[in-house]
This record gives C-alpha cells, sequence and structure tokens, in this order.
C-alpha cells in the first residue's frame, strides 16, 4: 500500500512524520493509495483540499498531542495498515462558491468546513438569499451569513449559534452573522443558495 503523508510543522508531528515514513515509506500524492496527515483539523483540511482534484482519494487524518481537532483519529505508528483497511469511510460534502468580485472579475472556490459572506463596510448588509433558486428569497439585514457542512458545524457556525450537522449527512446550515433575528436554516441535498446584495 502507498502513502502519501502530510504533517503539521509541529515538533510532534514532525517527529511522527519521521517515524512513520521511516517504517512506510513516503509516495507521492498522485500516487499513492492513501493520504495520511499528522497534526490536527488544519492539517487534515489542507489535505482534503489537495485530494479534491484527485477523485477517491481517501484521506485518514491522526491528531498529535499538540494538536485539537475532531476529525482526527488517534496517534499510533504501529498498525497503520490494518487501520487503513478497517477505517469506515464517510463522504464529505463540498461547497463550490462562484464569487464576482468588484470590477466584473469572477472566481470559483470550494470549501470543505464553510463558506462566510462578511459583509466589507461599515453599514449592514441587506442579503436576499433563496434555496434552490426558488420561491421567494429570503431578506436578511446584518453582518453576514455561513453556509456550513456538517464537518464544518462545529466551529465558526457554533459560534453564531448554529446548528450541529451529523457528520455524514448531506445538511447543509445557512446561519447568520449579526442578523437583527438570529436564526439559521438548514437544506438537505444538492442546495444551491444563490444570494444578492446591497450596502
Amino acid at each position: 500500500m502507498k502513502i502519501a503523508f502530510r504533517a503539521s510543522p509541529k515538533p510532534g508531528a514532525q517527529r511522527a512524520l519521521h517515524e512513520l515514513s521511516s517504517r512506510y515509506g513516503q509516495a507521492a500524492v498522485a500516487e499513492a493509495d492513501f493520504i495520511v496527515t499528522l497534526g490536527g483539523d488544519g492539517t487534515a483540511l489542507e489535505a482534503l483540499h489537495e485530494a479534491l482534484a484527485m477523485p477517491a482519494k481517501p484521506v485518514f487524518a491522526m491528531r498529535t498531542d499538540s494538536s485539537t481537532g475532531i476529525l482526527c483519529n488517534s496517534l499510533r505508528t504501529h498498525g497503520l495498515i490494518e487501520r487503513l483497511q478497517a477505517a469506515s469511510r464517510v463522504q464529505l460534502p463540498v461547497l463550490q462558491a462562484e464569487i464576482e468580485q468588484a470590477g466584473g472579475r469572477s472566481r470559483v472556490l470550494f470549501a470543505i468546513n464553510e463558506i462566510v459572506l462578511e459583509r466589507q463596510v461599515f453599514q449592514q448588509a441587506r442579503l436576499k438569499v433563496a434555496v434552490h433558486g426558488k420561491g421567494v428569497p429570503t431578506s436578511i439585514k446584518g453582518d453576514g451569513l455561513v453556509l456550513t457542512t456538517p464537518i464544518g458545524s462545529t466551529g465558526y457556525n457554533r459560534a453564531h449559534d448554529g446548528p450541529l450537522l451529523p457528520l455524514g449527512s448531506s445538511l447543509l446550515a445557512l446561519t447568520g452573522i449579526g442578523v437583527l433575528r438570529s436564526d439559521y436554516h438548514i437544506a438537505q441535498g444538492r442546495s444551491q443558495c444563490h444570494k444578492e446584495h446591497s450596502s
């Protein structure tokens, strides 16, 4: 089995990288059967973004002592091949945002945790949101919105009183930032949120 290791720059992760790559080898990501991360959630998310360009490339994250993260398994240097073979696979939804910037330039961004839309001026943002592009758009006034996946629902979304979403589900949450009414909305499946704003 070919493994590509990705590690945080922290000393504990670097020691684990040295031990694991000495024991199991170090493959190029494109040739690897698995990407194994050493560190915390940040390292795991970087590897997941790297794997977006390579369909069906599994990422197995291990947490080092000095790191935090709910995405990670415990760090053990022995029996890694057996752990990889026995691991349960969880499909993670990926958010896609088509952004039109001032001046007309557009970009496509991908996110695994969340997409945050925040006002860029001192005035309150007035947003109109429609799910699936259907129905009457909901008008929201406030500082912005957080669109989150289950994996991202524990962080920034929770800081704004958004819901926790079950890992492995196809739910998405739309949570207001500093809105007049502290609300969130949950959508399922391949939801599309269209947003218009005026300042």
